[in-house]
């Protein structure tokens, strides 16, 4: 049975605060502890409609949806969210493009993101960024790519390629001018 709701449930809210995206707490000691903080922050979800399939474990949000919690924000045209068995596993977030920013607490450091889908895995604790993907920091040091992968535990970036679209992988590193 689908339901169509216009506003999230509970259970769908719990399930994204499960996702250690965001950093929060400035004085945790090591980055997983910060963003493992940041996930008890309340979340906020705006879309112009939700659909909730409880049975089948998904939750799919459409039109113009904007999710907050603490210092992060993504944003894009359909989101859905894969909870089987009432165990976050994915979500999916479509948009011309989808969007990714976050403000670290400690650093100050501004990190956007944007591709045509964003991933994110929770059994990897993973966010892939796929299709004309550009993650830049601070609005200066930018990687672009087919696909950037992002391991949120051991905060690692991947950049791949696309030979067929001849799209290869750019990294601008702009020099600290001391200004």
């Amino acid at each position: 049975m689908t339901l169509s709701l216009h506003r999230p449930s509970v259970f769908t809210l719990w399930l994204f605060c499960s996702l250690h995206l965001t950093t929060w707490q400035v004085h945790a000691e090591t980055p997983q502890q910060v963003r493992s903080a940041e996930s008890q922050n309340p979340i906020k979800i705006q879309a112009d409609q939700l659909l909730v399939n409880e049975k089948m474990g998904v939750s799919r949000y459409q039109g113009n949806v904007v999710i907050e919690q603490g210092n992060m924000r993504l944003t894009g045209e359909r989101i859905e969210i894969s909870h089987p068995n009432n165990a976050l596993a994915k979500i999916e977030i479509h948009g011309s493009p989808a969007n990714f920013t976050r403000k670290d607490p400690v650093t100050g450091s501004l990190t956007r993101g944007q591709a045509q889908t964003i991933l994110y895995l929770a059994p990897t604790d993973t966010l892939t960024f796929i299709g004309n993907a550009l993650v830049e920091e601070n609005g200066k040091h930018k990687i672009s790519g087919a696909k950037l992968l992002y391991n949120l535990q051991q905060q690692t970036l991947q950049a791949q390629s696309d030979a067929q679209q001849q799209e290869r992988v750019e990294v601008i590193l702009m020099p600290n001018t001391g200004k």
